[in-house]
């Protein structure tokens, strides 16, 4: 079976090939019948011996334009421009080139006539390197650097070792060597994120899911309401005896040392939504939440408005919401997802997990225990929200918005679970893939898939208004996104006293080292 050619960077290229064929064939002598299609190159059948003389010289004057930068034989000119010259090759194929180009294809030309054995010696040993079963594969670009290196250190390529000196030189060019021509190593540069732990963890994400809803039912006084009712219940307010609702609010009441206490809630809140600041000591709050989930709400309400369809049904069958806005592409909507969902990732590291497993537990507990019929009953009302309701009104000075809390505990949970749903997708680079999950959820009838209608549903309780949307769906750069918790004592600062000690120059003193004894001087600091 015959062995053809195949050129790879050639066939990349083919305007390249046809201005050098044409100029070689009507300047330089190159034989007329030479192929001037890639096609025609590529067909050239394998000789005994592998030594054609016209192959390795268009091969290798091909290879050294390519090197030296002049891919295209216009030189980025108009075709119309005053110094572009036309040419017809054979096949009735026109070719454009300008004087400059033509300037080099003489000087490549000029190079390989003065070391024509190096550069045939090398055009050899790398097909015979290539040959395949029936193709024989050399990339032209290798033939010209490896050869213009074997020049530039004088070798003879009647060297009985020039094989061997061939493979070190090539090795070197494929390992993108720096030695020798620098012009002629490739652009190409390292994945950052390969061999690296991604920026957003998914457990962490999901975690604040059922924290944020925990942190909603807090404002809405469902736990509060909880402590009131077992505050009645053992002082025997309550028309309550033998019975399920009774029994519940004893079990509940015997549970209370393993439970987390409010300031121990609220304190969770602070650290992962920056919530509640003012009535506990958190040293360490998010305060970078609200602005990030207020622009992602923001950007994404704004990219569906303008490209998807209908909001209000799960097969997207209404008519699409008509508005005038500031256009949001999908690499913002990208961009402010991704710095939403690193942000709730790192903010749930540490105690987070373990909290939400326990926060989630206690609002079924609570939710079933102020569900029973006996304890309805004796306050008056017909369900657990109303039972909130009216406890809240009359013991805990007064009720709030159940409705709205309800629907932000419940939608934004759903949010925050579907960035870690789909947090593979933000820690790419395909931002086209966010927006397919966007536009067109997987599953429209799951109600964490449609983060249209949760976007919708929070930005409407909440009474966000359009001019606030369009104001934070635009772009911010964000100085700093650290993915990882801050294990300085500095971070713990209120951020206005971090200021006045960076102003003065003042550092915090570092922790005694520990020694297998304790702290190193043999004594322990005082508190």
């Amino acid at each position: 079976m015959a062995q053809c050619y195949k050129f790879p960077d050639i066939n990349e290229n083919k305007l390249l090939y046809q201005a050098l064929v044409f100029l070689l064939q009507d300047r330089f002598r190159l034989d007329p019948s030479f192929p001037s299609s890639v096609a025609g190159l590529q067909a050239i059948a394998l000789h005994s011996g592998g030594e054609e003389l016209n192959l390795p010289f268009v091969v290798s004057a091909f290879g050294m334009l390519s090197q030296d930068n002049y891919k295209d034989p216009l030189l980025g000119k108009s075709e119309d421009a005053p110094d572009v010259s036309t040419g017809t090759l054979p096949d009735h194929t026109k070719v454009k080139f300008v004087s400059r180009f033509v300037e080099q294809v003489a000087s490549a030309v000029q190079e390989f006539q003065g070391a024509k054995s190096m550069f045939s010696q090398v055009f050899s040993t790398l097909a015979a390197h290539g040959a395949g079963t029936s193709t024989v594969t050399v990339l032209s670009g290798q033939v010209a650097e490896v050869s213009r290196r074997l020049v530039e250190e004088r070798r003879d390529p009647n060297d009985p070792q020039i094989a061997v000196r061939i493979e070190n030189v090539l090795a070197v060019v494929l390992g993108d060597g720096v030695q020798g021509r620098a012009s002629a190593i490739d652009i190409n540069l390292p994945s950052l994120d390969e061999g690296t732990t991604t920026d957003i963890l998914p457990d962490n994400v999901t975690a604040l899911a059922a924290v944020y809803f925990s942190a909603q039912l807090e404002e809405l006084k469902f736990f509060a309401t909880a402590d009131k009712v077992l505050e009645h219940f053992i002082t025997g307010m309550l028309l309550l005896s033998r019975g399920p609702g009774g029994q519940a609010i004893y079990e509940y009441m015997k549970d209370t040392p393993n439970r987390m206490t409010e300031a121990e809630r609220r304190s969770l809140y602070a650290r992962a939504f920056g919530f509640a600041q003012g009535s506990v000591d958190e040293p360490l709050p998010n305060r970078e939440f609200q602005d990030s989930w207020i622009r992602f709400l923001s950007a994404e309400s704004q990219f569906v408005r303008l490209f998807g369809p209908g909001l209000y049904s799960p097969g997207g069958t209404t008519s699409r919401v008509v508005m005038q806005g500031p256009m949001v592409t999908v690499e913002q909507v990208f961009k402010s997802a991704k710095d939403l969902a690193v942000n709730l990732s790192l903010h749930g590291y540490g105690v987070a997990h373990f909290a939400a497993v326990e926060l989630q537990q206690l609002i079924r507990n609570v939710k079933a225990m102020l569900s029973f019929d006996d304890v309805l009953k004796a306050y008056g009302v017909l369900d657990q929200p109303q039972l909130v309701e009216r406890v809240s009104q009359l013991y805990l000075g007064g009720s709030v918005n159940g409705v709205q809390k309800r629907t932000m505990a419940t939608a934004g949970a759903n949010i925050i679970q579907w960035l870690a749903r789909y947090s593979t997708a933000l820690s790419g680079s395909d931002s086209s893939a966010l927006s397919r999950l966007i536009l067109s959820p997987k599953n429209p009838n799951d109600p964490i898939d449609n983060i249209a209608n949760n976007v919708e549903r929070w930005l409407a309780v909440t009474g966000t208004v359009e001019s606030a949307v369009e104001k934070f769906a635009e772009p911010i750069a964000v100085p700093t996104q650290a993915t990882i918790p801050n294990l300085s004592l500095q971070a713990a600062l209120p951020e206005s006293l971090r200021d006045v000690m960076s102003q003065v120059g003042t550092a915090l003193p570092a922790m005694p080292a520990l020694t297998s004894n304790g702290f190193s001087g043999g004594a322990i600091p005082k508190a």
